[in-house]
């Protein structure tokens, strides 16, 4: 994904924030090729959606489960108009698309990539306000456990 040549074509802003801290406490296992291409997916459909003055966001952090398990997310928004209800429906479905030249994959491809590294990927948008797509993983503690 070329993000720097829709930035400067488009005056979109982007803003990213990693919990350094948090994101120390667990690593996920799987593809990182398939892992990025998710993420490519969701950040393009964004940057896509968006226009001059508008900001995309991407964070990234870890937290632990009622399990104690860790969980890796990774949250993409924009402040775009957002997508109405019945569309954000039509999203999932293989080769939809509302754009001239695309295939209508990128989500349903990114959908099944996190799926296979037990993952879930959600998607909400508020007409007005924007669009945000998050996704979990289930990740691998950094540390061993404590058995004092």
């Amino acid at each position: 994904l070329r993000v720097k040549p829709i930035l400067a074509d488009k005056g979109v802003s982007l803003r990213s924030h990693w919990a350094e801290e948090s994101l120390k406490a667990g690593s996920v296992a799987g593809d990182p090729f398939l892992l990025e291409v998710a993420v490519g997916h969701i950040l393009q459909n964004a940057l896509e959606a968006t226009s001059e003055g508008d900001t995309v966001t991407i964070e990234a952090w870890t937290e632990i489960d009622r399990t104690a398990c860790p969980i890796f997310y990774i949250r993409v928004r924009d402040t775009r108009t957002g997508i109405e209800e019945e569309r954000v429906r039509q999203l999932w479905t293989p080769f939809f698309t509302t754009k001239d030249g695309h295939e209508g994959l990128g989500l349903n491809m990114a959908q099944r990539f996190v799926e296979m590294h037990g993952g879930f990927l959600q998607l909400g948008s508020e007409m007005g306000k924007g669009t945000e797509v998050a996704i979990a993983l289930p990740a691998h503690s950094k540390t061993g456990p404590d058995y004092d």
